[in-house]
């Protein structure tokens, strides 16, 4: 699993979804991080599966720290 990848469509998909809610509040990237991503975990993708979240979490972690200290 690639956890970069499986973030990316979480979040395109969720990009796409708000859109269509509502046009007006249409998010950038930096902002679908920040909403999606902390320090402590990114969003529950695999919730049958805690292995497999456990390792998307931490590459969520260190994507969010990576970007904090890009600041």
């Amino acid at each position: 699993m690639s956890g970069l990848n499986v973030l990316g469509g979480y979040l395109i998909e969720k990009a796409v979804l708000s859109e269509e809610d509502e046009p007006e509040l249409s998010m950038t990237a930096e902002d679908l991080l920040d909403e999606y991503v902390d320090e402590y975990e990114g969003p529950l993708i695999f919730m049958h599966n805690e292995t497999w979240q456990n390792e998307f979490d931490g590459v969520c972690r260190k994507l969010h720290k990576f970007l904090k200290n890009k600041q």
